[in-house]
């Protein structure tokens, strides 16, 4: 093939942009409108409903009449079972590539026009990703920062391959609203990571992705990351990071003694790491029971805090003092939240 056929077979490259549902009949439309209203035009977008009883499918149903997307529906498998959800629509997909866009997020309309320029560019990366803005109560922002330097470009490139691991082994640099992966590096690799338990899929398949190729970052906000407190993230925040540690340092444990040697890190750091972030996390799984109103569950997980003495963190540990005594006084959550921002912040 010359480099003229080449590049038009790049420029229809197709996009399947797969979408797992569970009761997000109030913010589902606004995720379909956001891929109708993509400027490239090769795209089939696939949504998978995990049973969802909230009239889910009825918001779904006027716009199965563009060709373009499939519906399908299936009794609920939950959240632990998220990895089979992504796996079952991965085999659906038909595109070179496969972006994901959970039904409560959506995306600006050049996510998919900056995903094809990007992989024009880079046809050997098997992974794209860009910034995303965070819409939750009280703010907005965007992430993830800026590269500030060389070393952070090399990170977020995953160049050479695994070095992306260096920050992966710690958190997820890379959202999920809006990344792009090939699909049949991917399929090559096993599909989307599976962890007994825990209800995300994107870390653990980022942490496999970054030892098989080279990522794209595109320095754009591309989508939007709806948070809310229904959102699984936050409702099992402490459940997630003690199932983390085990999962980071057996990564570790698992790579080559080569990509092992290349790291900056080592699991004497990043069981610590997990286990100052569990101590967090019990403070902010504090902090989203008091925005629900929930005082006990809310000083349960404040006391939870104080069990754990990884770290000193003393500012953490104040703000646990304030929730409990916020709590006690059942002062609404945007009030703490406001006195939380202007000290933390």
């Amino acid at each position: 093939m010359n480099r003229k056929n080449e590049t038009t077979k790049m420029s229809r490259i197709k996009f399947s942009v797969i979408c797992v549902a569970y009761n997000h009949a109030l913010y589902i439309q606004q995720c379909i409108e956001s891929v109708l209203n993509q400027s490239y035009p090769h795209w089939e977008l696939l949504i998978l409903d995990d049973g969802s009883p909230d009239g889910t499918r009825d918001k779904v149903e006027p716009y199965l009449q563009d060709a373009r997307i499939h519906y399908f529906y299936q009794e609920n498998k939950g959240a632990a079972r998220l990895s089979e959800n992504y796996n079952f629509l991965l085999h659906q997909a038909e595109g070179t590539y496969v972006t994901i866009l959970e039904a409560d997020d959506y995306a600006d309309s050049e996510l998919l026009a900056e995903h094809q320029k990007a992989f024009m560019q880079n046809p050997q990366a098997i992974l794209s990703f860009s910034r995303v803005r965070a819409d939750e109560i009280q703010r907005t922002w965007a992430g993830p920062e800026l590269p500030q330097n060389e070393e952070t470009i090399k990170i977020y490139t995953n160049t050479p391959v695994g070095t992306a691991l260096n920050l992966l082994l710690f958190r997820c640099f890379i959202p999920a609203q809006g990344t792009t992966v090939n699909r049949l590096s991917l399929l090559e690799n096993g599909g989307f990571e599976k962890v007994e338990g825990l209800p995300t899929v994107d870390h653990p398949t980022w942490l496999k992705l970054a030892q098989k190729g080279t990522f794209i970052f595109i320095p754009k906000v591309l989508a939007t990351w709806r948070r809310h407190n229904e959102q699984t993230t936050k409702q099992r925040i402490v459940d997630m990071t003690r199932l983390s540690l085990p999962v980071f340092t057996k990564v570790y444990d698992d790579l080559s003694p080569e990509m092992r040697r290349m790291l900056s890190t080592n699991k004497k750091k990043i069981k610590k790491y997990w286990e100052i972030q569990l101590t967090k996390d019990f403070i902010r799984g504090g902090n989203y029971q008091l925005q629900s109103g929930e005082w006990n569950k809310a000083r349960h997980y404040y006391f939870q805090s104080f069990t754990r003495w990884t770290s000193f963190l003393f500012l953490w540990r104040l703000m646990a003092v304030l929730g409990i005594f916020f709590s006690w006084l059942h002062i609404p959550w945007v009030h703490w939240y406001t006195l939380k921002s202007r000290i933390f912040n």
